[in-house]
């Protein structure tokens, strides 16, 4: 069950960055060495470093922001709103396109009846 736990922060983790709830402050080389010995060492990486998917052996520091629990709430919640903004922008040009098509198809049948 740890393991099953650990890989569900990890998610957590990306899905923040992702999101840009944190940011990513990647490490020099000299920082990588040192976090790449530690790991192969088997002793477990401070709280505030992780390594990397996307570049094996490479590892960034973890910024969270400076919010409180409302304010990034509020965040989030914009971000929402941008997300189903364009949605709605998809849609309705979906609508227009079939709208477009239709008024053509009649147009095409009244001239060839």
């Amino acid at each position: 069950m740890a393991g099953k736990n650990n890989f569900m922060k990890k998610i957590l983790v990306f899905k923040r960055i992702k999101y840009g709830i944190y940011k990513r402050d990647y490490c020099g080389r000299e920082d990588n060495i040192k976090y790449r010995d530690i790991k192969s060492k088997g002793e477990p990486l401070p709280n505030d470093v992780v390594e990397d998917t996307e570049w094996p052996s490479r590892y960034f520091i973890l910024t969270k922001p400076d919010l409180t629990p409302s304010e990034l709430m509020e965040y989030l919640a914009y971000i929402q709103i941008d997300k189903l903004e364009s949605i709605r922008k998809s849609m309705l040009f979906f609508v227009i396109v079939t709208c477009i098509g239709l008024v053509g198809a009649i147009v095409w049948a009244v001239a060839n009846f």
